[in-house]
């Protein structure tokens, strides 16, 4: 499979995967930056989506700045989620289910590494 195909599938199951999240619209995560709803996130990763069509028409690689900003947001919301596994069933205040998380943490990794893959053929 094409890295460029490969990338574009794994951000639509991270789609998927964030807005399957039953506190979709209460979660907020707290990257370096700001503070990002659940849909602040899709839209984020809908805009990289699109970066990646058009660099594939038009052969301009997608910013190393936007590559790693999704990196970012997705290591976050890894570890958000890695304290939700942790705490188990012992959280009753969790916004997901340990299980739900462990699923979502699998897509997200590989998003990460399809963006790895992308900037090492791409750099």
């Amino acid at each position: 499979m094409n890295t460029v195909h490969q990338l574009i599938q794994t951000i639509d199951s991270a789609i998927t995967s964030i807005q399957n999240r039953d506190d979709y619209k209460t979660i907020k995560f707290n990257t370096e930056k700001n503070e990002l709803t659940a849909s602040e996130v899709v839209i984020y990763f809908n805009q990289l989506k699109q970066a990646v069509l058009v660099s594939q028409e038009t052969r301009k690689n997608i910013s190393n700045t936007q590559l790693q900003e999704t990196s970012i947001i997705t290591t976050t919301i890894i570890k958000s989620n890695q304290l939700i596994i942790s705490d188990g069933q012992l959280d009753l205040n969790r916004t997901i289910s340990p299980s739900f998380a462990i699923e979502e943490n699998l897509t997200l990794q590989v998003l990460l590494t399809a963006i790895q893959e992308y900037k090492n053929v791409y750099p």
